[in-house]
C-alpha cells in the first residue's frame, strides 16, 4: 500500500495529476487506482489544528476483544502524520492511498483521521472516520469527503499506543475502533509479549478492564492490575493505603514507574498523591478516595456540578462532576448571583439558552441565539427577541455581562477593543479604564404644572463581576447650566448603558476630524483643530459649559473663550470647542455644549487620512 498525506498547493501527486480529479468516482488519470480522501473542518468548527494523524482499518481479527473492530493498517509515520506549517483553518488537506502491500482491490478499508492543536497535545480536539468501509476501484481514482469535528458531536479519542475509536452515539464508550495488533483491547497498554505480570505491561489483551492502571476487585481471584498484588492487598505506591484489606483502601494503588491518571489540565498525577485523607484539589480526580470528585468548600458555589478549577499556574478548566467521575467540560460562565440575571444554578455549559433575556443561558459565549435565530416570527417587522446593536460582533449576539465579564481571561468571547465604554459591568473596550464614576444625564423637573428637561448627574459602578454593576438614579446637577432642553432629549434611551447624549445624534452638525496615519509625511494641519461655537441671541448666549468634562469617551476636547482661556466653560461669542486628540480606535462621538440659553451639539467622527488642502476639520 502506498499512501501519502499532501498540503494544499503542494502541487500533482507522484504519477497522479489532480486536475483530473473532480468527482466523487472518476476515471483514472491515464490507468491508476487509488483512493483520496479530502481532510477539512466541518463547517462552524473553530478549534486551532497545526496536526494531522491519519489511521487506516484493514480487516478483523478474533484476537482483538471486539472482533468487529478494525485491524490497523501498517502506515509509515511520515505519510500518515504531518505538522502543519500554519494553523489548518479553511484549508482541505488530500491523502491519497494506493493498493499493493497485501491489500487488494476488494479490500475492506476504514479510515479515520485526528487533528491536534499541538505536536504534544495527546488529545485530538477534531476527528473524522469513514461512515461505511471504503473499496479501491480499479482503474478509477476515488475522492471521498473528510470532515472532521470536535468532541462535542462526536465522541472519540486516540489512545497512546495508537488506538483510534470514536462513538457517533455522543456517549464515552468505544463503539468502534482502529486497533493495533500489540493492544487488542483499545485500553491503552500494549500486552506483554512474554505473558510475564510486571506492572507495566496488559497481562490480558483480550480484556480493557485488565492493564496496569486498572484498580484491583478486591478478593474475586483475578489480577486487575497486572501487578500480582496479592489480590489488591499489598500497597503498591507506598503511601501507606493498599487498595485491599482496610476499611479504608486505596481508589489508585499503581507500582512505582506506571504513569498515574491525568487531572483536567492534562497534568499526570502520581498514584501516590491520591489516598485517604489526601487534599481533595478541584482537578476533575478524585484525591480522596471518598467516591467524589472536587467536593471542596467553594469549588461549586451554585450547587449545579458544573466548576470551573484553576491549577497553580493561574489556568483554568471546567469540569462537570457525575455521581461516579468528573468529566472536562466548558467554564461555568455563572456560578454566583448576578443583579438581574438568571438564578446561577441553571445557567451551565449544556442548558437551554432559549429565553430572550441577554445572559448566555449554556456558556457557549454568546446569548440568546434560539430567539435571536428565530427572527420576526409573525410579520410584523419587529423580531420577538433583539439585541442591542453594541453587543452584536460579527453578526453574533453578545451578552450583556460577556462570559465572565474580564475580558477573556476565562475564554469569553466578549472582547471587543475599539467599542466606547459602558457603564455595565464589562471593560467594554477591553482597555483597563473603566466608565466614569460620575457622568452627566437628562432629568424631567416639575414646578408646578410646568415640566421641562434639564441637565442632571448620576453615578456609575461599572466594577466588572460588580453586584451591583450599572447608573444611579439621575438627579438634577445644581452645578450644570439651568438651561431648558428639549423634551425629547428626556425621553429618549437609544441605550440605557452608556451617555444619553449619544442617543442624539442627529441634532448637530457632523465634524470628521483628520488625523496623521501613523508614520506618514502627509502634510497635516497640526493639531489641536477648532470648531467655532454658535452665538444665542439674548444674555447668556455667549457663555458655554461643556457638558460630561473635557475627556469625552476617546476623545480629549476643551472649550477655549475668547481671551484664550481652556477648560470645560468659556466666556465670550467667538469661543471655540478644540479636539486636542482622539484615540486610534475611537468611536463616533457626539459632543454637547450649553449655552446659557440652548443646547449645541457636535457629531465627532475620527479618519486617519489628514489632507493639506482640507484641513483638519470637515463639518456638514
Amino acid at each position: 500500500m502506498t499512501a501519502v498525506l499532501r498540503p494544499p498547493g503542494a502541487g500533482p501527486w507522484p504519477a497522479l495529476a489532480l486536475v483530473c480529479v473532480s468527482a466523487a468516482t472518476v476515471a483514472a488519470c491515464g490507468s491508476d487506482t487509488a483512493i483520496v480522501l479530502e481532510i477539512h473542518k466541518a463547517p462552524g468548527v473553530s478549534s486551532e489544528v497545526f496536526r494531522l494523524q491519519v489511521f487506516a482499518g484493514v480487516g478483523h481479527d478474533e484476537d482483538l476483544f471486539d472482533p468487529a473492530w478494525w485491524v490497523s493498517a501498517e502506515l509509515d509515520d511520515s505519510e500518515a502524520e504531518v505538522t502543519l506549517d500554519d494553523e489548518m483553518a479553511a484549508a482541505t488537506y488530500r491523502y491519497l492511498v494506493r493498493p499493493g502491500g497485501g491489500l487488494g482491490l476488494d479490500t475492506d478499508l476504514v479510515f479515520a483521521v485526528a487533528g491536534y492543536k499541538n505536536s504534544a497535545d495527546p488529545k485530538p480536539v477534531v476527528f473524522g472516520h469513514s461512515s461505511t468501509p471504503l473499496h479501491f476501484g480499479e482503474g478509477e481514482v476515488r475522492i471521498y469527503d473528510f470532515p472532521l469535528v470536535t468532541f462535542a458531536d462526536a465522541r472519540h479519542g486516540v489512545t497512546p499506543t495508537g488506538c483510534a475509536w470514536w462513538d457517533d452515539l455522543g456517549n464515552r464508550v468505544k463503539r468502534d475502533a482502529i486497533v493495533p495488533r500489540e493492544d487488542g483491547d483499545c485500553d491503552s497498554y500494549r500486552q506483554d509479549p512474554d505473558a510475564e505480570v510486571d506492572c507495566v505491561l496488559d497481562c490480558n489483551d483480550r480484556d480493557p478492564a485488565i492493564h496496569p492502571a486498572q484498580a484491583e476487585v478486591c478478593a474475586d481471584g483475578i489480577d486487575q492490575n497486572c501487578c500480582d498484588d496479592n489480590d489488591g492487598r499489598d500497597d503498591l505506591d507506598g503511601d501507606g493505603f493498599a487498595r485491599c484489606g482496610s476499611a479504608t483502601s486505596d481508589c489508585v494503588d499503581l507500582a512505582p514507574g506506571t504513569q498515574g491518571p491525568s487531572n483536567v489540565f492534562g497534568e499526570e498525577v502520581p498514584s501516590a498523591q491520591i489516598h485517604p485523607g489526601a487534599i481533595d484539589v478541584c482537578d476533575g480526580l478524585d484525591n480522596d478516595c471518598s467516591g467524589g470528585c472536587d467536593s471542596g468548600d467553594g469549588y461549586d458555589p451554585d450547587d449545579d456540578n458544573y466548576l470551573n478549577c484553576r491549577s497553580s499556574d493561574g489556568e483554568l478548566a471546567g469540569v462537570h462532576r457525575l455521581p461516579d467521575r468528573c468529566d472536562a467540560s466548558e467554564l461555568d460562565c455563572l456560578e454566583t448571583v448576578r443583579p438581574g440575571g438568571p438564578a446561577p444554578g441553571t445557567v451551565h455549559p449544556g442548558a437551554f439558552d432559549d429565553t430572550c433575556d441577554g445572559w448566555d443561558n449554556n456558556c457557549d459565549g454568546t446569548c440568546d441565539e434560539v430567539m435571536v435565530a428565530a427572527g420576526d416570527q409573525d410579520g410584523d417587522s419587529f423580531p420577538g427577541c433583539d439585541t442591542e446593536s453594541d453587543y452584536i460582533v460579527n453578526n453574533t449576539p453578545q451578552c450583556r455581562l460577556g462570559a465572565g465579564a474580564d475580558c477573556g481571561d476565562d475564554m469569553s468571547r466578549f472582547a471587543y477593543p475599539g467599542r466606547a465604554e459602558r457603564c455595565d459591568g464589562v471593560d467594554f473596550d477591553c482597555n483597563g479604564v473603566l466608565f466614569p464614576v460620575n457622568s452627566p444625564c437628562f432629568v424631567t423637573e416639575v414646578e408646578g404644572m410646568v415640566s421641562r428637561c434639564v441637565i442632571g448627574t448620576r453615578m456609575c459602578n461599572d466594577q466588572p463581576g460588580s453586584m451591583s454593576a450599572g447608573f444611579s438614579a439621575c438627579v438634577h446637577d445644581v452645578n450644570a447650566p439651568g438651561t431648558t432642553l428639549p423634551m425629547e432629549y428626556c425621553l429618549s434611551t437609544c441605550s440605557l448603558a452608556t451617555d444619553p447624549s449619544q442617543c442624539l445624534a442627529n441634532q448637530g452638525p457632523q465634524c470628521v476630524v483628520s488625523f496623521p496615519m501613523p508614520g506618514s509625511n502627509t502634510p497635516c494641519t497640526p493639531l489641536p483643530a477648532e470648531i467655532p461655537l454658535p452665538q444665542d441671541a439674548g444674555s447668556g448666549g455667549c457663555t458655554y459649559t461643556l457638558i460630561g468634562g473635557m475627556q469625552q469617551g476617546e476623545w480629549n476636547v476643551t472649550l477655549v473663550g475668547t481671551g484664550g482661556a481652556i477648560g470645560p466653560t468659556a466666556t465670550g461669542c467667538g469661543s471655540k470647542l478644540r479636539v486636542n486628540g482622539a484615540a486610534p480606535d475611537a468611536e463616533d462621538r457626539v459632543v454637547l455644549v450649553l449655552s446659557g440659553i440652548a443646547p449645541h451639539f457636535f457629531q465627532l467622527k475620527r479618519a486617519n487620512q489628514c489632507s493639506g488642502a482640507n484641513g483638519p476639520i470637515t463639518c456638514q
